[in-house]
């Protein structure tokens, strides 16, 4: 008969049930904590939005301040809270920063204004900002309201006058400029380098005072398909959006129009729609999809796929960022004369406030507004390159570094600079434009500049905006 296993101890059991219950209370504590800091990541802004912190007891008034960017913006916004926070001890401000691209953000904003909850004063770019403009506050007074503590008023005459311009609708001032910039070109002189390399002779690169027909010789001698070349095939210039193509169209003499009427027609703006279309399709000096596919205009020209680029002065930061060695030498140009001169986009990110903020509040969010525009926030920004200062003064404290001779360029830019068309239902518009060029550039599309032009014209959003007021 076999013999019986010895029986557990009781108490033996027992310790091992504890040890299970304890270890599972250990791991449910576990999942409760990182549950916990999840929900206070996720609904921080939320929570503290309803339910003030005790270190804000004190505080006269709390505002909001939205604003996006990446995290250099977000730092040097970061830096400019605290130094208004230590010049205003009664009164907080809260950092509002989206993250993600700018459709994002301003995305956010247009849902907040239907809900009526807009932040205090929030940063908005040119475009989105016409479709917002009936919903922010008259500001043409604050900068000349009261003085900053070291009893100077920043007068509004202070700031780039086509920046004001921008923000300013039917004589209302619904936006100061804070920063931005115009478009010029960017150039890889890498690129221009291999070219020479490969074909034995010099390649001629681009310099300040070329012509649109020297652009296009230029840009087709940069271009080289052959595998062979150090690095693969590269191009001479990528194919831009149409915001990024309004230098080249007003620089033919040509226009979209404003909320006065549409001007995309005639024989100058035929000349440049053609020039368009041509650049890629014919002259074939800008990759097409199935060339570069998945790779956009930054980091085809950082890696030395595309010779030239249309930017802006915030493309610097990416450039300075990361890019070394022979990729790392390049060049900004002026955009190429044209039959109407030569022309270019100015685009300004401005700070608004909402019309809804009263009282203390309101007087904290005009102080804030006037900090942003103040000499040492202005000279901050200006010195990070992020973008140009929309303070006049603080230029001067932009064209420094390394960089001195391109940024100085991007000042000299401003004296030919216009702003993009502003018209009703902008990003409406715009996403039109874009679509409707995409199908004019595919290569089944048969159509001249001057058919498509008046296919353009015949669209009904397009008439809606510019035949019956801005439609609805």
């Amino acid at each position: 008969m076999r013999a019986m296993a010895p029986r557990e101890p009781l108490v033996s059991r027992g310790a091992a049930t504890h040890r299970t219950l304890a270890l599972r209370l250990l791991r449910a504590s576990a999942i409760l904590v990182a549950g916990l800091a999840v929900a206070m990541w996720l609904f921080g802004d939320t929570w503290r939005h309803h339910f003030p912190a005790a270190e804000n007891a004190n505080a006269t008034a709390e505002i909001r301040f939205a604003h996006f960017g990446g995290y250099e913006e977000y730092v040097l916004w970061r830096e400019a809270i605290q130094a208004f926070e230590r010049e205003h001890p009664r009164v907080r401000v809260r950092q509002e920063f989206v993250v993600g691209g700018q459709a994002l953000y301003h995305g956010k904003l247009s849902r907040q204004a239907s809900a009526a909850d807009l932040p205090d004063v929030f940063l908005v770019q040119a475009g989105p900002f016409n479709d917002l403009a009936d919903q922010l506050a008259d500001v043409g007074g604050v900068l000349n309201a009261v003085p900053n503590p070291d009893g100077r008023s920043e007068e509004i005459s202070e700031l780039d006058v086509l920046g004001v311009e921008a923000f300013r609708v039917d004589g209302v001032q619904r936006a100061l400029p804070v920063c931005g910039g115009p478009l010029l070109i960017y150039v890889n002189l890498a690129c221009f380098d291999r070219a020479t390399r490969f074909l034995g002779s010099v390649v001629p690169q681009p310099h300040e005072d070329w012509t649109i027909d020297e652009f296009l010789t230029i840009a087709s001698q940069a271009t080289i398909r052959d595998a062979r070349l150090e690095g693969g095939a590269q191009f001479g210039f990528w194919h831009p959006r149409w915001v990024y193509y309004l230098p080249f169209l007003w620089s033919f003499g040509a226009d979209v129009g404003d909320a006065q009427g549409w001007a995309l027609e005639g024989g100058e703006a035929e000349s440049a729609l053609t020039l368009y279309h041509d650049l890629l399709r014919v002259h074939r000096v800008c990759p097409g999809d199935a060339e570069l596919p998945q790779v956009w205009q930054d980091v085809a020209f950082l890696t030395g796929r595309v010779a030239m680029c249309v930017n802006g002065p915030w493309f610097e930061r990416f450039i300075e960022g990361g890019v070394t060695g022979d990729i790392g030498r390049f060049d900004v140009l002026p955009i190429p004369r044209g039959p109407g001169g030569r022309w270019t986009r100015v685009t300004w990110d401005g700070a608004a406030l909402n019309p809804s903020t009263t009282g203390a509040r309101r007087r904290a969010a005009e102080a804030f507004l006037r900090h942003l525009l103040s000499g040492p926030v202005q000279d901050r920004l200006a010195a990070q390159g992020l973008a140009m200062p929309a303070r006049r003064a603080s230029l001067d404290a932009y064209v420094t570094g390394p960089r001195a001779a391109q940024r100085a360029r991007f000042v000299e830019a401003l004296a030919y600079s216009r702003l993009q068309p502003r018209f009703p239902r902008f990003q409406e518009v715009d996403q039109l434009l874009n679509r409707s060029l995409d199908r004019y550039l595919n290569e089944a599309d048969d159509r001249s500049a001057r058919e498509f032009l008046a296919d353009l014209r015949a669209e009904p959003l397009i008439r809606a905006c510019f035949e019956t007021g801005g439609g609805s």
